[in-house]
């Protein structure tokens, strides 16, 4: 099984967070908190609020490009939102090789929480093993 470190929950946590509301975006983070403590890193949940604060921190000042695989006119709203950003610093792009989930730059730094990031890791892990 490969190793989920604090920062990649954080980073699923911002992706699920970006493409659900109210009951729904309670239901996602009871997912991604379900799954944290079937991977054995249930101890990590009391962290994750920090490891948030400091996507969200390293995010500030640059420019959010959000692309997914389908498209949802909600996105750019829920993502500035979500990072406290005018709506009009979200740019969402429409990339159907994402396959499921979502890619998010912001400045320099990417946050690859798709299917398609997933699988190529996957790939490289397995290649290298």
């Amino acid at each position: 099984m490969i190793r989920a470190t604090l920062q990649d929950y954080a980073r699923l946590l911002v992706a699920v967070g970006s493409q659900a509301a109210g009951s729904k975006l309670d239901a996602a983070v009871g997912g991604v908190i379900t799954l944290m403590r079937q991977r054995g890193d249930a101890h990590l949940v009391v962290k994750l609020p920090k490891a948030l604060e400091e996507l969200i921190a390293s995010a500030e000042g640059g420019t959010v490009r959000v692309t997914t695989a389908i498209e949802n006119p909600e996105l750019a709203t829920l993502v500035a939102k979500a990072l406290q950003r005018r709506e009009e610093e979200v740019h969402v792009d429409v990339d159907p090789s994402v396959i499921a989930g979502a890619r998010v730059q912001v400045g320099h730094t990417l946050i690859d929480a798709s299917l398609d990031g997933l699988l190529q890791r996957l790939q490289s892990h397995l290649s290298h093993s």
